[in-house]
């Protein structure tokens, strides 16, 4: 009986040392997991925070997108307008310029022919007078046209215009030249009827 009680004991002691082992594992791996739980929560945390400063930067970029894109319209508006006003201006300022021209050239024209006339009608009545001797100091010499020289558009106001019209002097001097021969045909029809004396 002695050593049953003894054994008995013995195996009790074992026991309760495996029991204080089993209590002592349990808290540590309460006491980890708790650590663990402690950790994982403290990154779900950073990852929320995270979350929240990309959203909110997000937010504020798009307002500033929607904003610069506003801003952007309206400028493209303001330029459109006023591009639309500077090509109109600019197709102005060449029929400004063209009409300028043809009334500059009309008025030489005229003032050319006149002039013709009148010195050959002095000369004519010179010759009715019988001053043939101070005639021939006032006869008409044969004159080249001056007007393709002194009534012609400057070159800085054509490459102003070029941009719409290439081939704007060309046509203007064309313009010139059929402009040219109706005034020979017209003073060689005038000089062929009879003038009054």
């Amino acid at each position: 009986l002695e050593a049953f009680e003894l054994r008995q004991k013995h195996i009790e002691a074992e026991n309760a040392r495996r029991r204080a082992l089993i209590s002592k594992a349990i808290t540590d791996k309460k006491e980890k997991t708790q650590a663990e739980a402690i950790k994982l929560s403290h990154i779900t945390d950073e990852l929320n925070r995270l979350d929240n400063i990309l959203s909110s930067d997000i937010v504020i970029l798009r307002d500033y997108i929607e904003k610069a894109s506003r801003e952007f319209s309206q400028a493209e508006k303001r330029y459109l307008k006023a591009e639309k006003e500077f090509i109109e201006a600019k197709f102005f300022l060449f029929e400004k310029m063209q009409r300028k021209e043809q009334l500059t050239e009309h008025l030489c024209a005229i003032i050319e022919q006149n002039e013709n006339r009148k010195a050959s009608k002095l000369v004519e009545l010179m010759k009715q007078l019988e001053m043939e001797t101070v005639v021939e100091d006032f006869e008409m010499p044969e004159m080249k046209p001056i007007l393709s020289k002194y009534c012609v558009a400057n070159e800085e106001v054509y490459r102003s215009c070029q941009t719409f019209k290439p081939s704007l002097k060309n046509s203007v001097q064309e313009f010139k030249n059929n402009r040219t021969d109706d005034s020979k045909d017209e003073a060689s029809d005038e000089g062929s009827q009879p003038e009054a004396s």
